[in-house]
């Protein structure tokens, strides 16, 4: 692949082979045989420094080739290994039961790998930057919602700030009380914060020229959320999404370790942020 030419922005522009919704404000499309691009204002650098960060461990994360800015546009170019497949999502209907141990073991095993990567001194986006998940957002950006955080103590009074952008003073001094009580004394741990079976695509390797046979491979895509967070973080994030699949929720609990009142709080979180501030 070293000698392979990378395509140029006009090139990507000109693809018609979309990888993603057409109408996305985050577009990804196929160019030539050997690569995908996912491009726009939203995509950020960090999503490509967490797959180069991943390139030398066992995590099956897609190959990064390049990034680049586009000089006219404000938007950002990753351009990355072209994965011959379908999203977890789509897969899981026609997957036997053999062929889903197959996958849920591999991201089973992803996960541990991921949180026995030895953790910095923060809490946070990769290379001690805040945080992109809404629950933290801030506008512009405030280190003390947004992060990064020095422990889990500040993580919590981060979320806590961004309660009071939403609530009344007597709801934050409740949920404080609960936050401070619940979300203490954890790990930290590399987490992809956003492990949903639309972020993970699953290829049939080996098939027989009728499509059957082969074994099942998983890669996991959509890294631009991932950091240092404390370890109960990745299940949260996995299973709080009311649309979740029951064979997916079924599947987190038995892949993750399950925080039972940690998930409980992060869902009142999330439901005060996202239903009350809209």
């Amino acid at each position: 692949m070293e000698d392979q030419t990378l395509p140029t922005i006009a090139e990507i522009l000109a693809s018609t082979h979309f990888l993603s919704h057409p109408d996305s404000d985050t577009k990804v499309v196929k160019v030539g045989e050997q690569f995908a691009v996912k491009y726009g204002s939203r995509v950020t650098l960090l999503e490509a420094e967490n797959m180069e960060y991943l390139a030398n461990t066992a995590v099956p994360a897609p190959k990064v080739y390049a990034s680049m800015k586009d000089p006219e546009e404000d938007r950002l170019f990753i351009i990355m290994e072209f994965i011959e497949g379908e999203t977890l999502e789509a897969a899981l209907p026609s997957l036997t039961s053999a062929e889903c141990d197959s996958v849920f073991d591999q991201i089973r095993r992803a996960l541990i790998h991921m949180r026995s990567f030895p953790p910095p001194d923060y809490l946070g986006s990769s290379g001690r930057r805040p945080y992109l998940d809404g629950i933290f957002f801030s506008d512009p950006v405030d280190p003390k919602t947004s992060g990064p955080f020095a422990d889990e103590d500040e993580m919590n009074e981060g979320m806590l700030r961004r309660l009071a952008q939403e609530c009344v003073p007597s709801h934050v001094r409740l949920l404080r009380t609960i936050v401070e009580s619940t979300l203490q004394g954890h790990r930290t741990v590399f987490t992809h914060a956003d492990l949903q079976p639309k972020n993970i695509l699953v290829s049939r390797v080996g098939s027989k020229a009728d499509g059957t046979g082969g074994v099942v491979e998983v890669k996991i895509v959509d890294w631009e959320m991932s950091g240092w967070y404390p370890e109960y973080w990745e299940f949260c994030s996995a299973s709080v999404w009311e649309g979740s699949k029951p064979e997916w929720l079924d599947a987190v609990q038995d892949m993750m370790v399950v925080y039972p009142k940690e998930f409980l709080m992060v869902k009142l979180i999330r439901n005060t942020v996202f239903l009350l501030g809209g």
